[in-house]
């Protein structure tokens, strides 16, 4: 048993098998990217098909952002201790198991606490996805292939509404958790066969060593910085798929397939932005790109504004800012982790984990607080914006910019 969780069935030669990890990275971390947003349209569905408040339906991506933060402390530090594949393959296996059982869910509680499951052992899977990254590539390979992985998380919040959307259309919100459950069988299958485990140095199983190793990460002043710019990405990418269901559905009086549709745009907007940095990642140095998107994303949050002043709220008023605002992430989010990975090559898996945790903390604490008010107006939602853009800018030109590469 313990050779099967450790070795491959089919061993591949070093090239294919590399060539092999360029798609099982990505794969592993899109399953992250729509861990969260698969569901968003069917919310206005959950609160109604259990009778409960609009917040405590919203609450059940607080819920998996907050067992996701949990995951990172326990699986960061097991992935650098007992390798990459055997808990990576448990966590798939898990996520199977509750992503069936979830449309059996009897309450709302029910369902909170298969959603904190799913998103504790999600946390693995962005996680791992970056450790077989480190461990498997260098230098500007190594660039590529974090592009790619990002592009690939990208791409969850932007196709994942969009067949969420279909899902809660022609059946109802369980198919959503179905859904996961058939790709979470769909990933298990390859990373058995084919993925090796790539951890050369175990760290010892030491809790003095596990700490010490956390210290050195969360004293580290540019990497702090990095995941709270980082944070604020992730908080800017999860207030569509959190108000936006209701501001679509409720406030405008459009069909969960319309929200699925404009998330679909704004998902895109993000991986256009991916894969525009994907072309210049070679020729502008890694400073610029960022200097770009965080101008981008400036620029877009004003117009923003400007439209929330000026036209009244429609679905154009509201999409076409946001598109901005995702392409512009596109540049900011793949350079910023980046850069924090390679802060830590001897323990990737622990400062993954310490990223991931902020993260998700930072983003819960985010979504939770827009739980509590009802959006109605394009003001409302500039006002978001605006508050999370003035930290991102803060955070960078005084903590971060010096560490960014310029070569």
């Amino acid at each position: 048993m313990n050779k099967f969780l450790n070795e491959p069935l089919l061993r591949l030669p070093n090239e294919a098998y590399l060539t092999s990890m360029v798609l099982m990275a990505p794969l592993l971390n899109f399953l992250a990217g729509i861990s969260i947003d698969l569901y968003a349209p069917s919310l206005p569905a959950i609160a109604h098909y259990y009778a409960v408040s609009e917040s405590m339906a919203k609450n059940t991506i607080t819920i998996t952002m907050l067992g996701f933060a949990f995951g990172c402390t326990l699986f960061g530090t097991l992935i650098d201790v007992l390798g990459r594949r055997k808990i990576i393959l448990a966590a798939l296996l898990v996520f199977i198991l509750v992503s069936a059982l979830a449309p059996f869910s009897e309450n709302i509680y029910q369902l909170m606490i298969i959603r904190f499951i799913q998103g504790m052992v999600m946390s693995t899977a962005s996680i791992g996805s970056r450790a077989l990254v480190v461990d498997n590539f260098t230098d500007r390979r190594f660039s590529v292939v974090v592009l790619y992985t990002s592009m690939a998380y990208a791409m969850g919040p932007a196709i994942a509404p969009f067949i969420g959307g279909l899902l809660q259309y022609y059946f109802n919100w369980k198919a959503n958790f179905i859904a996961y459950a058939i790709f979470g069988v769909i990933l298990i299958i390859p990373f058995f066969v084919f993925v090796r485990e790539t951890l050369k140095n175990p760290h010892p199983a030491s809790l003095r060593y596990a700490l010490l190793q956390y210290q050195k990460i969360l004293t580290h002043r540019h990497f702090m910085a990095g995941v709270l710019i980082l944070s604020g990405v992730l908080i800017e990418q999860m207030i569509y798929p959190t108000l936006g269901p209701f501001l679509v559905e409720k406030t405008l009086g459009f069909t969960p397939m319309v929200y699925g549709n404009t998330a679909f745009v704004v998902g895109v907007s993000y991986l256009c932005g991916t894969l525009v940095n994907r072309i210049f990642i070679h020729k502008i140095t890694q400073r610029h790109l960022l200097y770009f998107g965080l101008c981008a994303l400036s620029f877009a949050t004003l117009l923003q504004l400007c439209f929330a002043l000026v036209f009244l709220l429609n679905l154009f008023t509201v999409v076409f800012p946001l598109t901005l605002v995702g392409f512009s992430l596109g540049f900011i989010f793949p350079n910023v982790l980046g850069a924090c990975l390679k802060f830590f090559p001897d323990c990737v898996g622990t400062a993954s984990a310490v990223q991931a945790f902020a993260l998700m903390v930072i983003g819960a604490l985010g979504v939770f607080i827009m739980s509590c008010f009802s959006i109605h107006s394009l003001l409302q939602l500039s006002v978001i914006y605006i508050l999370v853009v003035s930290l991102q800018l803060g955070v960078f030109f005084f903590g971060f910019r010096t560490a960014v590469s310029v070569e």
